[in-house]
Order: C-alpha cells, then structure tokens, then sequence
C-alpha cells in the first residue's frame, strides 16, 4: 500500500467567552488579526459589543482582549445598532486618524476669555470650559500625535495605534525622554524607584496603594482615581484665577461639579494643595 499524504488538520476557532470550539467562522463572528475569536452561535460577539458600548470612549476603538490588537471594524459595524453606529462615527471624528487633535488653551487665556463676558453668559461659558477640561483630563494623549484615549488594565506602558510612538501613559511623555534609572535602558527603567523620583512613574496604578492610600489596589479603581485627580489639579488651577463668587454661581445653576462627585470649596481653598501621587520622603 502506497504511503498516503498527511492530512491538512483541520483550523478550528476556539470563543474567548463560550470555549466552544467552531471549525469555520460565520457571520457576526469576531476574529481579531491573531486569531482571538468571539462567535454569534452563543451570542459571545453581541455581548463583547455591549461591553464595547458600556463605555465606548474607553473602548473605541474596539480592541482584542487578549493581544490588543484593534478588532476589524467591518465585523463590529455588522453587529451594531444604528444608534451605535452613530456614536462610533462620533468617535472616529474626535479620535480617529484623520480627527483634529484635542488641544487645551493655557488656564491664562481662558481666565482672560471668561472675564471678558458680560455676566449674562459667563457662567454658562465656564460651564463649557469646565466640561472641556474634565473631559480632556479623563483622558491621556499621545505625546506625538495627540490621540486621545484611557488604557486597558495592563501596565502604563502605552503604543499608540496612530502613529506607533511608545509612551508612558502617567507623565505622557515619549519613551526617548522618560527619566530612567539607567540611561541606556528600555521604558522599564522609568519605572524604577519611582516611590522618591517625581520624574518617574509606576508600571502599573495600583502599585500606588503601597506608598499613597487614596489608591485601590484594584487597577481600574487607581486609574479612575488617577484621573478624578487630574481633573481637579486642572480645575482648581483655573477656579483660582477666577473670581470665587463666579465658580460658585456656575456651580449653583449646573451642579456640573457635584455630577462629578467633585466638592468646589477643595478646589477653591488656595491652602489645600492636590497632588497626583504622594511619595516618600528620602
């Protein structure tokens, strides 16, 4: 009997939720380019969307689990409702390749801008101000080409998708000038001894709890506390340049700040100073 040819063994695609394994990939499946898959048979893709959309500027836009990799748009579209639909084209405006980056206009000219206002729109252009500034610091920004985003729950070390730069995503700044135990060193080096040097930064937020105790030893409650503090060290920077009675009364009319679980005598006390991370003293 004459040998006969191996055989091809069959692909199979085993769903990162379900662990059913399928032989072939259907419609409304999601298979990320490395192979990570989530299948419509058991509903797993329509319930990673909705993970997707129970935070989408966090999520946008749309990323594997597992390798990180940007999931194909077309899958996720296919899956989508129109209002979802709309939202992501919102998104990929403000975030995507072609958006125009957010900047944030120094605290000097926005004090001059505001107090330029008859009182009538003042406060409701501080309230926009306001917005903006809570917005932009709920994010980090690519210190090359400005997108913007929040990270997943892996370490602080950030690859933007637009432009490739490798970041730090606590100081936002470009791997080539990140303060490093060893000069030579990779971003790993930033990471070294941070707990005495300002110009360093954790690998990970919840590494924080150790030396400061506002922070979780939960990754995602340490961010979120990470960028509760960004946006009031911004805030109080402006509220201080601002008339008091001013702060108050657009607070008073939009309760914008209590929205945000934010007290508005913290960022009025000019005694009471913020900090990001507290260190310990060498």
């Amino acid at each position: 009997m004459e040998p006969q040819p191996p055989q091809n063994p069959t692909i199979t695609y085993t769903c990162l939720s379900c662990t059913v394994a399928f032989e072939s990939i259907q419609d409304h499946d999601i298979l990320c380019a490395e192979g990570h898959f989530f299948c419509a048979t058991n509903k797993c893709s329509q319930l990673y969307l909705d993970l997707i959309f129970s935070e989408p500027h966090n999520y946008y836009p749309g990323k594997c689990p597992m390798c990180k990799t940007i999931l194909p748009q077309d899958q996720l579209t296919k899956l989508m409702t129109e209002a979802q639909k709309q939202v992501f084209s919102d998104l990929e405006a403000k975030f995507g390749a072609d958006a125009e980056k957010t900047s944030t206009k120094p605290v000097e000219i926005l004090v001059e801008e505001i107090n330029k206002l008859d009182t009538a729109v003042k406060l409701e252009e501080m309230k926009k101000i306001v917005e903006e500034m809570i917005e932009h610091n709920s994010q980090v920004f690519c210190p090359g080409c400005q997108t913007g985003g929040r990270k997943d729950l892996e370490c602080n070390h950030m690859v933007c998708y637009s432009c490739d730069i490798q970041y730090c995503y606590i100081c936002a700044k470009e791997e080539s000038v990140l303060n490093k135990a060893d000069e030579d060193g990779d971003i790993y080096s930033h990471n070294e001894q941070w707990h005495y040097n300002e110009e360093r930064c954790p690998m990970y937020f919840k590494d924080i709890s150790g030396i400061d105790n506002r922070y979780s030893v939960d990754e995602g409650e340490a961010m979120n506390l990470f960028h509760q503090l960004k946006i009031k060290m911004a805030l109080k920077e402006l509220f201080l340049s601002l008339d008091e009675n001013d702060v108050r009364g657009m607070e008073e009319e939009f309760k914008i700040l209590e929205k945000y679980k934010i007290d508005v005598e913290e960022l009025l006390d000019q005694e009471q100073k913020i900090v990001l991370i507290k260190r310990e003293v060498v």
